[in-house]
Formats: C-alpha cells, sequence, structure tokens
C-alpha cells in the first residue's frame, strides 16, 4: 500500500499564540448588517443585495444546511440560495425570482425536501428556464451528486454533522478552486472514497470531527496516494480564524457570521465567495481573541454581519471598533 503524505497545520500551537489585537484600528466601513425577520427574509435580502444581476438561483429546504453549503459548489459567487418550505415558496422569493431573466434554477435534496408539486410549479412559470435537481438517499449523497457534477482537482472534506467547518470552508470553493464535499467522519463511504481516489487530486479537511488518519486508511485500501492538509483549531471559531490567516491574509473585507446558530449564516456562503472574503464566526455577543484579531486586521476595511440582532448582538457593541 502506499504512504499518505499528511500535512498537519497546527496553526493554534504555532501561530494562533503570537497573535496581538490592534490597538489602534485605522478607519473601517460601518458595518453592513444582512438581517431580516426570518431565515427567508434573510437569504431574499442577499438576493437583493450581491446578486441582481444572476441568471441563476439555488433553492434549499429551509432547515437543510448540509444541502445549502453542498449548494455553495454550484453557486461559486455567481447565485444566491433561497431557502424554501417542502411544499411551497414564499411569494417574496417567487416574486424576485420572476422579476429575473433566469436561465437555470437548482433544487437541492429530494421531493422530501422540495417536493414534485413545487417543481411542477416552477416547470410552469419558468418555462424557459433549465430546472436541474440533485438528490440522494441522505446530505452525504446529494453532495457526491453535486461534486461530481462540477469536478474540480481539489477536494475539501468537512463534516455532515455539524455545519460550521463547512461554512468556514465555502470561501475556498472559489479562492482555491476546490470542491466541498460533506461526509460522514465515521464512514466516509464508499462511493465517496471512490470518487476521491478517482480524483487523486490533493485533499484537505477542515475542522477538528475528521480524522485524517481515518480518510488516509480509506484511501490505502484503495491503492490511492494522496497529499492531505488539516486545518484545524481548538474550536469552530479558531478553524474559521485559521482559514483567514493561512488563505485570506490582506483581506478588504470579512463576514461575520455565527457559530450558534445555521440559518442565518449558511447564507454568506455565496457573498464570501463573490466578494472573496472569509466567514468568521462569531457568538452571539463576543468573539474570540483569535477571531477579534481577524475581524480588525488593519487590512479590514469592511465587514458584513449575517443575521440579525437576535442571532449576533448589535453592532455597535460587538464590532465597536469599526465606530472608533
Amino acid at each position: 500500500m502506499r504512504t499518505q503524505k499528511r500535512t498537519r497545520l497546527i496553526i493554534a500551537i504555532i501561530v494562533l499564540l503570537t497573535f496581538t489585537v490592534p490597538s489602534q484600528v485605522n478607519a473601517k466601513a460601518t458595518p453592513r448588517r444582512l438581517d431580516g425577520k426570518n431565515r427567508f427574509e434573510i437569504a431574499l435580502h442577499a438576493a437583493f443585495q450581491e446578486f441582481e444581476d444572476t441568471h441563476k438561483v439555488i433553492l434549499v429546504n429551509s432547515n437543510a444546511w448540509a444541502d445549502a453549503l453542498s449548494a455553495c459548489n454550484l453557486s461559486d459567487g455567481e447565485a444566491p440560495i433561497f431557502y424554501v418550505r417542502s411544499n411551497s415558496i414564499d411569494d417574496d422569493t417567487f416574486q424576485w425570482m420572476a422579476a429575473h431573466p433566469l436561465d437555470e434554477i437548482i433544487l437541492i435534496g429530494g421531493e422530501k425536501s422540495i417536493s414534485k408539486d413545487v417543481e411542477a410549479t416552477l416547470r410552469s412559470q419558468f418555462s424557459d428556464a433549465k430546472i436541474v435537481r440533485y438528490d440522494g438517499r441522505d446530505r452525504y449523497e446529494v453532495s457526491l451528486a453535486i461534486v461530481e457534477a462540477a469536478p474540480k482537482k481539489k477536494t475539501i472534506l468537512a463534516t455532515g454533522t455539524t455545519y460550521a467547518d463547512a461554512l468556514v470552508a465555502a470561501p475556498l470553493i472559489t479562492s482555491q478552486d476546490a470542491n466541498l464535499l460533506i461526509v460522514n467522519p465515521q464512514n466516509l463511504g464508499e462511493e465517496a472514497v471512490t470518487y476521491l481516489c478517482q480524483k487523486n487530486g490533493d485533499l484537505m479537511i477542515v475542522g477538528n470531527t475528521i480524522s485524517d488518519e481515518t480518510v488516509s486508511a480509506a484511501l490505502d485500501a484503495h491503492d490511492a496516494s494522496q497529499e492531505i492538509t488539516v486545518i484545524g483549531g481548538s474550536d469552530r471559531y479558531e478553524v474559521s480564524a485559521n482559514i483567514q490567516k493561512i488563505f485570506f491574509k490582506d483581506p478588504r473585507s470579512v463576514i461575520a457570521a455565527s457559530g450558534e446558530v445555521f440559518s442565518d449564516a449558511v447564507i454568506a456562503g455565496p457573498i464570501a465567495q463573490k466578494i472573496n472574503a472569509p466567514i468568521l464566526l462569531v457568538r452571539k455577543d463576543s468573539a474570540s481573541p483569535s477571531v477579534r484579531e481577524g475581524l480588525f486586521a488593519d487590512s479590514v476595511k469592511g465587514l458584513m454581519v449575517v443575521g440579525g440582532d437576535e442571532t449576533i448582538a448589535a453592532s455597535e457593541g460587538l464590532f465597536s471598533e469599526f465606530y472608533e
């Protein structure tokens, strides 16, 4: 069997112990907050603000965060993600779609996530648009179906058991020209392993839930040799800070999203791809030292906060440095 090449980046030890939060912050723009009365409205506002010129939209069930993050492979910063219910589309979302010359409407998930009736309505009302559905028996099959349809040489692996790692990895789909594949950390699955072996490209694991030893063993069983890089941290917040440190060294803009509530945060994925910005995770009322360092780095002139005050506290408090 071939020996896997593995690179473990212990940024929490090597880099983040040396962080210093700037005592004086250069002039910043007032933070922009992307909010709304619910997750459907926040997604709609994201489309109004960032994707008015799009010809493609992606629809996901409002409870299916894994499908939404897998869909970032298809957005690539060029299409918004809208939340829908299994049996209906909100009127405001439908009106936004009707007001734009859509060439493609992508449905993520099976008929339990987005029903046949919803699909039939879309085919009737948007007869000039191509309508495509990516589905599978579970979130892992859906994710695999998506990356198989739009393959890239590099692959990022993130757990399907919690949203945070996949969310902070979403901007790398565009900046690193990579696929994001959501997997079961306990059992990658034969189909996913076969896909990775056939691609034979570099692998990156984001977060601490997926073991690089597990991935290596699965690849070794197929006599495959691929370099594996691990981007970890002491928790999800430090993982997000490490992503910025490694891949967005001098960002002009950053996005702050909740590390506690997925529904608002997931909408940040396509926006981060579009503006080439890292996603930093915060708690409702605080940010860890490593995240604060990223938020208030000298290069950062713009901040977008995704979510309402109930998810992330008022900008004047948590992000007070932007007002100094």
